[in-house]
């Protein structure tokens, strides 16, 4: 059952109830606080389903456990190595300024280590088993993050 549970999408809504909780409890209101917030949300959720529908596009899984069939290195992945993931912390640092907790923030870079020694670093690996040298290229040419 843990198994099912252990995908980026939960520690996102983990991170989202830490960041509401926090915003109830010591609000900090101001006036673009929402706005900014929104259009982060809105950003991070394009990266994530722009991302996710090029690795469908490619026939390859969206599955952080799984191993992938093709190395997809265009698109949104010419510029990080980790979109979907980059698109969920803008949408965590979204939440934040929506629920007028902008010093929650700090959840965001907490939220990017876990997700890195949970799926990122894992990912790479078997990336780096099945591709080999295209793989090592293509981590040299592409950023992990931004």
């Amino acid at each position: 059952m843990l198994r099912y549970l252990d995908i980026p999408l939960t520690w996102l809504v983990l991170g989202g109830v830490i960041v509401w909780g926090a915003g109830d409890a010591v609000p900090l209101r101001w006036l673009l606080g929402p706005v900014l917030g929104w259009a982060l949300c809105g950003v991070g959720m394009a990266l994530a389903l722009i991302a996710a529908l090029q690795l469908l596009l490619a026939r390859t899984t969206l599955a952080p456990h799984a191993t992938a069939r093709h190395l997809v290195i265009q698109g949104l992945y010419a510029l990080s190595r980790n979109p979907i993931y980059l698109g969920y912390a803008f949408f965590l640092a979204g939440l934040c300024m929506i629920w007028q907790a902008p010093y929650m923030v700090l959840v965001v870079p907490v939220y990017l280590y876990w997700i890195t020694l949970r799926f990122v670093a894992p990912e790479e690996h078997r990336l780096t088993q099945n591709f080999g040298a295209s793989y090592l290229a293509y981590t040299e040419a592409t950023r992990r993050w931004l």
